[in-house]
């Protein structure tokens, strides 16, 4: 089995060199910690707002479905009256 092309191993000496760039690059342009910090808070918001909006969304269609659903069940309990539109199952006179 060959290893993948597009990792590198880094040796000690250059994760040393690395490390040193990335300190001198935050030691020369502190505002990129904030700014970096922002961008990753931005998409994580988005879904936090999704997941609590698609939960009151689901709610609200829970009670619409329940409301229907105890309609329907009134509209034909015995006792109750119904106005003659309900009573003639859906046929219209012509005149």
């Amino acid at each position: 089995m060959t290893k993948p092309t597009s990792f590198t191993t880094l040796t000690p000496t250059a994760l040393a060199a690395h490390g040193a760039a990335w300190r001198t690059l935050i030691h020369d342009n502190p505002w990129l910690i904030p700014a970096t910090v922002a961008l990753e808070i931005l998409p994580a918001t988005a879904m936090i707002h999704g997941f609590w909006k698609n939960r009151q969304l689901k709610k609200q269609l829970q009670i619409e479905r329940e409301r229907t659903k105890q309609l329907r069940i009134n509209q034909y309990r015995p006792g109750v009256p119904r106005p003659l539109t309900q009573l003639t199952h859906g046929r219209h006179s012509h005149d």
